[in-house]
């Protein structure tokens, strides 16, 4: 099984499902089971990946973000994140 650094350094191929040298998929998976500190980590890189591209949009429409927009991103982000 893979250690906490060795995930770190391949969550983002993991996540976006594609080859990773030196460790597998399934070593990944299963380190992913056991350690809820790399599964909160991951939580996290998801739902950065997942908002990126709207606050880049919205950027595009406005000059800034607007509050409600800010607000909603923080909202999102503390959903998968409850202990912030």
């Amino acid at each position: 099984m893979i250690n906490c650094k060795d995930l770190t350094e391949n969550l983002d191929l993991y996540l976006n499902k594609k080859p990773i040298k030196g460790s597998s998929r399934l070593g990944i998976w299963m380190h992913l089971l056991v350690c809820k500190n790399c599964r909160v980590y991951a939580e996290q890189i998801k739902t950065v990946s997942e908002l990126g591209p709207q606050v880049h949009e919205q950027e595009k429409k406005e000059d800034a973000c607007s509050e409600e927009f800010k607000n909603d991103l923080v909202k999102k982000y503390k959903k998968t994140n409850p202990g912030l």
